[in-house]
């Protein structure tokens, strides 16, 4: 516990120092952090393909992140898709990797690059629209981390504290739904003060971080279902325990796309519509 907080208050100003300056510097964070979950999620699901393959999928990620950050969110969103269309030539043998052949999953695994472009690129390129707006860029920003951090670290100490019934046992024993729901009663608080120190409405500060919390929680039990569909208990090492930073950004990443369907809704003041 005590490496594990070490390691977060470390990273804590890493995340927010570029997010207050925005601009090139919030753009390096995110294609970092992208990079990196790029390459954990290859490699966790075994993604057997050409370096220059790889290479060039993470290219064509780096590019869609720029464009992003620039105002052209759905023009990344198309590219980041792009993808997912040689998931039916590797099916139909139009593509073929010669890596691996004798594995029997090997077959399989090339469509999971083209799902990892998906896995790192879309939230960011989320968190880059949301941030790039010039009025509330960086109050909606500060608002996801806000409601993911504080239902992270509630459901956590809540759930460990008083225990009870399990959240989803066959994907992760050690959530309950007593932390899910601490978790989630955490984040209508935050959003209650957040409101009340900004010009966002009550009651859209409030459905918002119930959206994001919920969002979070199903991000961070997502990412979990992955390590069991691949026999991983964390996605890395890079930092120390934490693990990976697939572990870390889950639910992050799921907020992070479920604030940007919000605010192109219009259904969330603090957040840019």
């Amino acid at each position: 516990m005590q490496i594990r907080t070490i390691s977060a208050l470390l990273l804590l100003p890493l995340a927010i120092i570029p997010a207050w300056l925005g601009g090139v510097w919030f753009l390096a964070l995110i294609l970092a952090l992208a990079a990196i979950v790029y390459v954990e999620f290859t490699r966790m699901t075994g993604a057997e393909t050409p370096l220059a393959w790889r290479i060039g999928m993470g290219a064509l990620m780096a590019f869609a992140l720029v464009i992003a950050t620039g105002g052209f969110f759905w023009g990344a969103v198309i590219l980041l898709l792009l993808p997912l269309l040689t998931i039916p030539m590797i099916s139909s043998g139009t593509i073929v990797f010669e890596e691996g052949l004798e594995d029997p999953a090997a077959d399989r695994r090339p469509r999971w690059l083209a799902l990892g472009v998906l896995y790192a690129g879309l939230p960011s390129a989320a968190l880059l629209a949301l941030r790039a707006d010039p009025e509330v860029g960086l109050l909606a920003i500060f608002f996801v981390f806000l409601i993911v951090w504080v239902t992270d670290i509630s459901a956590f100490f809540g759930g460990r504290s008083l225990g009870g019934q399990k959240l989803a046992p066959g994907i992760s024993p050690s959530k309950t739904i007593s932390g899910a729901l601490i978790g989630l009663g955490a984040a209508v608080m935050t959003g209650i003060v957040f409101a009340l120190f900004t010009r966002a409405g009550l009651v859209a500060a409030i459905f918002a971080a119930v959206v994001l919390s919920l969002a979070a929680q199903a991000g961070d039990l997502g990412e979990s279902w992955l390590k069991r569909r691949f026999g991983v208990k964390d996605t890395g090492n890079l930092i120390p325990g934490h693990g990976g930073f697939m572990d870390r950004v889950d639910g992050l990443y799921a907020a992070a796309i479920a604030a940007v369907i919000l605010a192109f809704m219009g259904l969330s003041e603090p957040l840019p519509g």
